[in-house]
């Protein structure tokens, strides 16, 4: 759990850097709200993973589930802008946002219930337990469908840079999501 807070601690002071840096960026206001919710999920999980008893760790995992549904979105969101994508200029840009985040507010109010069962203690802490039922395979695809797509487009972006330097940036973004999203999955 003393990670945990590690964690929350560095996304905390990565969203107040990113609002340092240029707070009128879209962009960056993506990666403003991207750190607030990692900081807040880490901050939740310094608390689920030190808790002595089941049911408390089961209320801070419902409690704090709807992070999990908004990350892909939210990575995806910020690949887009980054990559410079024009999908949210124009009439229909709040249509395509809408239609990006809709499915994380369904999720994340059918998640808590729906999904999560009673967690197990496991080495040493609350490990999360699901149902394996049709909203865990939703979940599934949501996830990893947003999370590669966001993969791909900073892939793609890197292969047609015109410059080393942006090459090698669209690359880190693209290696940062598949790390962070497969470790993701599977720890939590």
């Amino acid at each position: 759990s003393r990670a945990a807070v590690v964690a929350a601690a560095l996304f905390a002071y990565c969203a107040w850097m990113v609002y340092a840096l240029d707070r009128e960026s879209r962009a960056n206001k993506v990666a403003i709200v991207f750190n607030v919710v990692f900081a807040i999920w880490a901050a939740a999980a310094s608390f689920w993973y030190g808790t002595p008893d089941r049911a408390t760790a089961l209320f801070l995992y419902r409690a704090f589930s709807w992070a999990w549904c908004v990350f892909p979105p939210l990575i995806l969101h910020f690949t887009l802008r980054v990559t410079g994508f024009a999908v949210f200029d124009g009439p229909r840009g709040p249509l395509f946002v809408a239609a990006l985040y809709l499915p994380s507010l369904v999720l994340a109010i059918l998640l808590p219930y729906g999904l999560l069962a009673e967690p197990v203690f496991l080495g040493g802490y609350w490990m999360m337990a699901v149902r394996r039922n049709p909203l865990y395979f939703a979940f599934v695809v949501h996830y990893f469908t947003l999370i590669a797509v966001s993969v791909a487009l900073a892939f793609n972006r890197s292969a047609r840079a015109s410059d080393a330097r942006a090459a090698k940036r669209y690359s880190l973004l693209g290696w940062s999501y598949l790390v962070a999203g497969a470790l993701g999955f599977v720890t939590d």
